[in-house]
This record gives structure tokens, sequence and C-alpha cells, in this order.
């Protein structure tokens, strides 16, 4: 009776449509994550080849990315905390950066689904309230 329940969409019988603010925030976080993983792949492929053309790792630091006038901010001029953090951000390897990036979107989309999925009665909330009710 339970597991019917949630097939069919909760207790009232009828299925609660997703928002349409949802459905474009869903799709353009998917969007982002193709677009991410996409110039991270290529960037990736880039790395190989210069491995396989020089003979060693080539680093691709995230600052070549960024203009000219980002790095010359004040932040980057401070000796601790926020001066320090960006400083080492800009540092990593550009594939890192757009991965990192990339799985952000797609956190995002993922929590946007499993939210529509909650409303419509899919599935139980993340905190559990439905199984430890009983329903």
């Amino acid at each position: 009776m339970k597991a019917c329940r949630l097939l069919i969409g909760g207790k009232s019988g009828h299925q609660r449509l997703p928002s349409i603010s949802g459905q474009m925030l869903r799709r353009a976080s998917y969007v982002l994550y193709v677009a991410f993983n996409s110039a991270c792949t290529i960037v990736f492929a880039y790395q190989g080849y210069l491995w396989v053309r020089g003979g060693g790792w080539t680093k691709i630091p995230t600052h070549l990315l960024l203009p000219g006038y980002v790095l010359v901010w004040p932040v980057f001029a401070e000796r601790n905390g926020a001066g320090r953090l960006f400083r080492w951000c800009c540092n990593v390897e550009l594939a890192y950066t757009l991965c990192v990036i990339a799985m952000m979107f797609y956190g995002i989309k993922w929590l946007l689904e499993r939210r529509d999925r909650q409303r419509q009665g899919c599935f139980p909330a993340l905190s559990g309230e439905g199984i430890a009710k009983g329903e």
C-alpha cells in the first residue's frame, strides 16, 4: 500500500508538476555542467598532447584564464587570508578548476531534481521524517 501511494504521487493521488523556474534552473545547471566538463576534457587532452610532444607533464595554471586586471586587485596583494587562498586557487591546474566548477553545477541539478521528486512524492525526504512516522 505504501509503495502504491508513492508511485501514484502521495496520499492525494495527484502529482504536482515541477515549477517552470525550477525546470529552467535545472536545465541551465545541466548546460553549464556539460560546458565546463567539456572544457575540462579539452584541457586534459591538450595537456596529454603536450606531454607526448614534450616528454613531461605541463601544468596549465588557472590564472592564465583570468584577465590581467583581475590579478592586480588588492586581494591578491594580501599576505594572509583571502589573498593567500586566492593565489593558491589561481595556481591550481586549470583542468582541476574546471572539473570542480562542473561538479558544482551537476550537484545543483541533482538537488533540484531530488527536490522535485520529493514534492511529487516519489521518495521520502532526506531527513527521513516520512520513514520515522511509518508513511
